[in-house]
Order: structure tokens, then sequence, then C-alpha cells
């Protein structure tokens, strides 16, 4: 290599051949680094067509000619189907699965489920495409993370706690603080405190405050001057 390049004095010459060799080193690092770039470049390609294939939607897809479940709550009615709902929910596989105590929901193909009418449509839809719309998480956030608590959808219930933790403000802080805590949910809570702990005198002050002490668990807020008390330690 020493005579290819030229550097047959490289005994007297070796910051030379030290540098050509320098180079090709950064040339080869460059040239990996161009590979892995294309390598990530295909799987995030391959991973954006799966995701689009997935949370494409067809809403005839909910329609009775292509389920065969029904899931009602005061009186509005979802279609779904029973394989999706039970791979997704440990609650609906269970209840799912015959016994004397659900023959009359097996044979009518009806299930009564504790959640509100108003969010069950994007609930259901939750599980087939993973996405909640935006409009459907500002104004029900709340209720598709009680029915993601109560039919254990994690992934759903998460979605929802982190949009409640980013759109909380100052005047809501206390009853953002509640779902926190009903959910035991550390990530509500945290935004709770951080929002709160730069000034705790002004707590008093919210609109929500004398509620809170006077007709609500006034435990909830011993609890959130204790949790804002011990951040600032």
């Amino acid at each position: 290599m020493i005579t290819a390049h030229g550097f047959e004095e490289e005994i007297k010459h070796g910051p030379r051949f030290q540098a050509h060799l320098n180079a090709e080193q950064q040339e080869r690092r460059l040239k990996e680094l161009e590979n892995k770039l294309k390598k990530a470049e295909e799987v995030e390609r391959s991973l954006l067509e799966q995701i689009e294939f997935l949370q494409s939607w067809d809403p005839f897809v909910m329609s009775p000619a292509c389920t065969d479940i029904r899931l009602q709550s005061a009186g509005h009615v979802v279609h779904a189907h029973k394989a999706v709902l039970a791979a997704k929910s440990d609650v609906f596989g269970k209840r799912l699965r015959f016994s004397v105590a659900q023959m009359n929901e097996a044979k009518t193909g009806i299930i009564e489920v504790n959640v509100l009418p108003d969010v069950l449509e994007s609930f259901v839809r939750y599980f087939y495409i993973g996405v909640v719309s935006p409009s459907d998480l500002k104004n029900h956030a709340n209720g598709l993370l009680s029915a993601a608590d109560k039919y254990n959808v994690q992934s759903l219930s998460l979605l929802c706690q982190r949009f409640i933790a980013k759109n909380l403000t100052v005047d809501t802080a206390l009853s953002t603080w509640e779902i926190g805590h009903d959910y035991s949910s550390e990530i509500i809570k945290e935004a709770v405190i951080h929002a709160l702990s730069k000034d705790i005198r002004d707590i008093p002050n919210l609109t929500e405050y004398k509620n809170f002490r006077a007709v609500k668990d006034p435990e909830l807020l011993v609890d959130l001057f204790e949790s804002i008390v011990k951040r600032a330690r």
C-alpha cells in the first residue's frame, strides 16, 4: 500500500501517510453512514405504508352486513366484530367467552357497554385503526379515557392522558388533577404539578378552588399541595 500511493519514504514522512489513512477511514465511515441512512429510510417508508394501510377506513366495515355483534349504550348502537374486540381488550375477551350468564347476549348479539353514547363510535373505531380524530379528542378525551380504563385499552388510555395533560390550563388544573387522581395517571398529575408549582399561593384564587374545598373531596387539595411541596424540595 505504501509503495502504491507513493509513500516509499514513509519512515521520513509519517504524517502524510497517516493523513491519507485518516481520509480513507472517513470516506469508509461516510459510506457506512449513507448505507445506514438508506436502510433507515426504507424501514421508515415501510412503516408508513403499514400505518397507512392499518389506518385506512371504510364505514361499511362496521355496517350490519359485515359485523357479528352490536354494542349498545343508552339506546345508541355501534356494530363491531367479536374477534377485533377480544383481540384488543381482555375485558371484552372475557365477556365474549360463553357462559350461562352470557347466553342472552350470545343469542341476541347485543352487548350493553359502560361507555358514554357520545364516545362509543369513536371508541370502537379505535380498535380498528388505532387513531382518534382531533375533534373527538378535543370534545371527548375524558369520556374516551373512561372507556379505555374500563375496558383496559392501554394505548388509548395513554393517548387520552397525554392529550389532557398537554391541553390543561391553570384555570382547569384542579379538575384535571381530579382526573389524574381518578385514573391514577402520573402523566396528568405531573402536568398539573408543573402548571401550579410556579406560585402555590395562587391556587386559592383559582375559580375551581372554592368548589373543591366546599363540595368535593378536600383530600384532593391536600394531596395536590403535598405533591407540589415535595417537588419544590
